[in-house]
């Protein structure tokens, strides 16, 4: 059985992050779909911080 190298959590996080914007920039370009899946997820979420309303205005780029 190969040896896994030790990750430290803050090197896992930062990973993690680094990871998860790749996938939000290629959602964005190539899958509209997702990227708007993942918008709704934060909206559910956080409410407070992402209003349904500025959602469409920022997917339009106004």
């Amino acid at each position: 059985m190969p040896h896994m190298p030790l990750i430290l959590p803050q090197e896992h996080r930062h990973f993690h992050k680094d990871f998860q914007r790749r996938q939000l920039n290629t959602a964005h370009m190539v899958q509209p779909s997702v990227m708007h899946n993942h918008l709704n997820t934060h909206r559910v979420i956080m409410p407070k911080i992402i209003p349904p309303t500025s959602v469409p205005r920022v997917l339009l780029g106004a």
